[in-house]
């Protein structure tokens, strides 16, 4: 399991205070000097700290994707309301409904109402 969560320039700084209330580790990118860092950059942090990414940026994991990467995990934010409440809602929601493990090795895009999640590994490699 993945040792916490990097949120990307994207996500509400106020995500990492609800996240820590459940015993969570999250970094705002902007507090570790980042924030205007390439997509790139922001991935390779997130490997080296052993972390999923949170962003509402659709491109991050589409590099993952493209490049057949193991890590990191990205959870990708399309939400109506993208204000600071409606991803801490539907975050909580997400990790609410998630199975031990849920978070591994996986590519998730969240929706209002639903999640898909991908995985980076193929069954049966």
């Amino acid at each position: 399991m993945a040792a916490g969560f990097l949120l990307d320039m994207g996500v509400s700084p106020k995500v990492a205070a609800v996240l820590a209330k459940r015993g969570l580790t999250a970094v705002h990118i902007q507090d570790i000097g980042l924030s205007t860092a390439s997509d790139k950059a922001i991935l390779e942090e997130a490997r080296r700290r052993d972390m999923v990414v949170i962003t509402t940026d659709k491109d991050l994991a589409g590099h993952v994707a493209v490049d057949r990467a193991t890590s990191p995990s990205v959870v990708t934010l399309r939400l109506d309301k993208p204000a600071a409440e409606g991803q801490i809602a539907a975050l909580e929601g997400l990790l609410d409904v998630l199975p031990p493990g849920g978070l591994d090795a996986c590519l998730i895009t969240l929706e209002p109402g639903r999640y898909r999640r991908r995985p980076l590994v193929p069954d049966g490699a």
